[in-house]
C-alpha cells in the first residue's frame, strides 16, 4: 500500500464495535418470555382484542416478531462468517479499521442532524444494554424463582388465592427484560438492516473519529440556514475546502520527495 495516500472523511461516522457476553441464563429467560408474548398476542389477536393491554402485547409481539425476521435477515448477510470465531469475526468485519494521523484527516462540524440522531441511537443502546445486565444478574434470577414457586407452594398448601400475585414476580421481570432486548434490537437499526442480528454478538457505537490516531478540524456549530441542513453545509465550506487542498498538495509533495 502506498503510504503517502491520505483520506480525508467530511462528517463521516466511525463504527467502534467489541464483543458481548450473553448469559446462558438470560438467553434462555429472554427466549421463554419471547414465546410467551408471541402466544399471548395470538390469543389476543384470535379472541378479538378488546382493552388497551390487548393492543400492547400485539403491537409489542408484532415488534419483536419483526426484529427476529432482521436478524434472520443478518445471519443470511453474514453466513459466509459462520464457523470458529464466528463472534470475534462479526465484530472485526464491523469494527472500523484503525489508522494512523499522517495518514487521516476527519473534517466536521459540532451539533449537526447527523450527530443529535447518533447520539440518541447510543443512549438507548447503552439505557437498554446497561438494563439487561441488570436483568441478566443469576442472583436476581433465583431469587425470583425461588420467591415465587415458594408462594405457588404456599398457595396451594393453605388453599388460599392470596399468595397468587406472587406469580407477577415472574412474569413482569421477564417480560420487561423482553421488552429491553425488543428495544436494544431496534436502536441497533442506525447501522443498517443487519444491526439487529450484529448487536446479539457485539456492542457497537458510532463516534467522531475512527480508531488510532487521526488529525481532527472541528468547526463550530453553522448557523441555521433555511431548510438546508447542517450536515451538508462542510461541501462547500471555504475552510473545508482550503484544508482538503492543503492535504492534497502535501500528499503530492510527500510522493515526489519518495519518488526521488
Amino acid at each position: 500500500m502506498d503510504k503517502s495516500v491520505s483520506t480525508i472523511t467530511l462528517a463521516t461516522p466511525f463504527i467502534h464495535s467489541r464483543g458481548r457476553d450473553v448469559p446462558i441464563h438470560q438467553a434462555l429467560m429472554t427466549a421463554l418470555f419471547g414465546i410467551l408474548l408471541i402466544s399471548l398476542a395470538c390469543t389476543s389477536a384470535l379472541t378479538e382484542p378488546k382493552a388497551w393491554i390487548d393492543w400492547t402485547i400485539i403491537s409489542f409481539a408484532a415488534l419483536l416478531c419483526l426484529m427476529l425476521a432482521l436478524c434472520a435477515v443478518g445471519l443470511a448477510m453474514h453466513r459466509k462468517k459462520l464457523g470458529r470465531g464466528f463472534r470475534s469475526k462479526l465484530v472485526t468485519s464491523i469494527h472500523s479499521p484503525s489508522t494512523v494521523v499522517s495518514r487521516t484527516t476527519v473534517i466536521r462540524s459540532a451539533g449537526d442532524e447527523a450527530s443529535t440522531f447518533l447520539v440518541a441511537g447510543q443512549f438507548i443502546g447503552w439505557l437498554t444494554g446497561a438494563s439487561s445486565r441488570l436483568f441478566g444478574s443469576f442472583k436476581l434470577w433465583t431469587f425470583i424463582l425461588l420467591t415465587t414457586q415458594a408462594s405457588i407452594l404456599a398457595a396451594a398448601a393453605l388453599h388460599t388465592r392470596r399468595l397468587a400475585f406472587m406469580q407477577y414476580f415472574f412474569a413482569v421481570p421477564g417480560l420487561a427484560l423482553v421488552a429491553l432486548i425488543t428495544l436494544l434490537l431496534s436502536s441497533s437499526l442506525v447501522f443498517g438492516i443487519d444491526g439487529p442480528f450484529v448487536s446479539l454478538f457485539g456492542f457497537s457505537s458510532v463516534e467522531a473519529s475512527p480508531p488510532g490516531k487521526a488529525v481532527l478540524m472541528q468547526l463550530e456549530p453553522f448557523a441555521p440556514q433555511g431548510r438546508r441542513l447542517a450536515h451538508s453545509r462542510l461541501y462547500d465550506d471555504e475552510r473545508v475546502i482550503r484544508e482538503v487542498l492543503q492535504v492534497i498538495q502535501q500528499g503530492m509533495a510527500k510522493r515526489t520527495l519518495t519518488k526521488q
